[in-house]
């Protein structure tokens, strides 16, 4: 006998149980069919009641039995044990007292399973609202980092040093670092710009192009960063505003490449526009 299961009394291999008209029996492993196997079985009498091991072993088994296999790999749930004990009590296996425990034991795993369900709800719920809070917080931040602080073509250095200012401010935040403190050589942000200007647009044009989409980058990553701090967003951006004074005058102080750049496409836009006067006629 292993673990209160006997063993086959003809061949000492593992059993199981049948029930059928003729009555219980632990049935050989190896029995495929009359005439095919092994044969060997042990009756029980209609009197002898199973072994509390034994039953474990019998729920067990029918459980693991009706799993997939990616179920069986992991935790089998609640519902799982309940089918087996509704197949088991239903079943010959037991005597009528034996039955009756298992049905009790089935109405406690059906609580069971349902203070789970109802826990995994209301942690469900929980973590739903938090995610709706989180998204109140970004959307609150991205409003508060937009409008005043969008590029303004018709202020192009003061929008290049805007921008470098919010990314220097949210740095610790934002990863990996924005492209606009990607370049830094002038030249090779010179022969970037001119590269990608073609038909109309200016090198002024796509300067100003990466300047928006920078900013949108860089509002959506510092707001996500705010969004999961425990801090007021409002306490959050006022920090920043303080901060902008200061962040401004170091970038004057050193001019990253994107201000040099813009300044040179600057002048360089404000000495085509210069027209000549025409020499007066005389009369």
């Amino acid at each position: 006998m292993t673990d209160g299961i006997p063993t086959c009394p003809e061949c000492g291999g593992s059993t199981h149980l049948e029930s059928s008209a003729y009555g219980r029996a632990w049935t050989c492993d190896r029995r495929a069919g009359v005439g095919d196997g092994c044969q060997g079985a042990i009756q029980i009498s209609g009197d002898d009641e199973l072994t509390e091991l034994q039953i474990a072993e019998l729920i067990a088994r029918q459980t693991r039995g009706n799993a997939t296999e990616a179920q069986q790999e992991k935790h089998l749930g609640y519902r799982d044990v309940i089918d087996a004990l509704e197949a088991i009590a239903k079943s010959g296996y037991l005597s009528n007292q034996q039955r009756g425990v298992l049905q009790k034991a089935r109405a406690v795993v059906e609580r069971l399973a349902d203070a789970a369900a109802l826990a995994k709800d209301q942690e469900g719920r929980e973590e739903r609202a938090g995610e709706a809070a989180m998204e109140k917080r970004f959307q609150q931040a991205m409003g508060l980092l937009g409008p005043s602080l969008a590029p303004d073509s018709t202020r192009l250095e003061a929008s290049v040093i805007d921008l470098l200012a919010l990314a220097r401010f949210g740095a610790d935040g934002c990863s990996p670092a924005p492209d606009i403190l990607a370049h830094g050589n002038l030249e090779e942000l010179d022969n970037d710009l001119r590269r990608r200007a073609m038909g109309e647009h200016t090198p002024i044009d796509v300067m100003f192009s990466d300047l928006v989409s920078a900013h949108q980058r860089l509002r959506e990553a510092i707001s996500r960063d705010w969004s999961a701090r425990s801090e007021p967003i409002e306490d959050l951006h006022a920090g920043f505003i303080t901060a902008l004074p200061g962040l401004r005058e170091g970038i004057l102080a050193s001019p990253p490449t994107h201000l040099q750049m813009a300044r040179r496409l600057i002048d360089e836009t404000t000495s085509d526009n210069v027209v000549p006067l025409a020499s007066r006629r005389t009369q």
